[in-house]
């Protein structure tokens, strides 16, 4: 497939015709992902959510400061901690709605915490349009909870201008949600836990973002969308994985 030279957060990537980043993992991300310290409860997930891959689509390399939001358990804050090192920052943050409605999102994170006793992770419990940081980022994750941002009623316009207000210049907005059906936008957000990408996109946008491409990484064709994500494709779901850039 034709690739050319495209720069994302300071880092060149190969993109593909289709729009699909390519990029070779670092060490930092290789040894972050392979590290022997890790939980075994957050191992066993990786055949599923492909951290090396995402992690080196979205080009996060030690010494950046990287906001988690959506931390749930930990999962990803514990392996951007190890990538960005001593001379970088995560900031964490888990939704105050969602965590007042479900507890143990809070406890899963507090654990994490206790367990790993890591220095340069910064957790919150926060509204998701009142976000702020002590530090500019490099990057933003939002993995698998923009869809709870609509249906819990966040105003999404506040949230994506405070992260890209929050963005060093070529910084990177990291966006991964189960696909809904095509047509369908937000129908599905709270019935099924799927969003339509190009709804997702389209809000991002206006906040100013410029779509970089897309990884089809966590993608699944046999998945026909109309399944609620905690059935039998419960890990194995059409998920979107889009990179957007200031």
């Amino acid at each position: 497939m034709t690739q050319f030279k495209a720069t994302v957060g300071g880092i060149a990537v190969a993109v593909l015709a289709a729009g699909a980043l390519a990029e070779t993992p670092s060490k930092a991300v290789s040894n972050a992902v392979g590290a022997q310290t890790r939980s075994a409860a957050h191992k066993a997930r990786d055949d599923m959510q492909k951290p090396t891959d995402i992690l080196a689509f979205a080009g996060v390399k030690p010494g950046h400061v990287v906001a988690d939001l959506g931390a749930g358990g930990g999962y990803y804050a514990a392996i951007l901690s190890r990538v960005v090192g001593a001379e970088g920052t995560v900031y964490a943050a888990n939704p105050s709605r969602l965590v007042e409605r479900f507890a143990t999102i809070d406890e899963g994170f507090k654990a994490y915490l206790r367990r790993e006793t890591p220095d340069n992770v910064v957790y919150t419990v926060a509204k998701f349009d009142e976000l702020t940081f002590e530090a500019p980022l490099d990057a933003a994750f939002m993995v698998l909870m923009y869809h709870d941002a609509v249906w819990s009623g966040v105003d999404r316009a506040q949230m994506n201008k405070r992260i890209y207000d929050a963005l060093k210049p070529g910084g990177v907005y990291l966006v991964i949600d189960h696909a809904a059906q095509s047509g369908s936008g937000a129908r599905d957000v709270q019935t099924l836990q799927r969003i339509e990408g190009e709804t997702v996109r389209t809000e991002i946008e206006k906040a100013g973002f410029t779509f970089v491409g897309e990884s089809n990484a966590l993608a699944n064709p046999n998945d026909p969308r109309t399944e609620n994500v905690f059935g039998s494709l419960r890990g194995r779901t059409d998920r979107f994985v889009y990179l957007f850039q200031k």
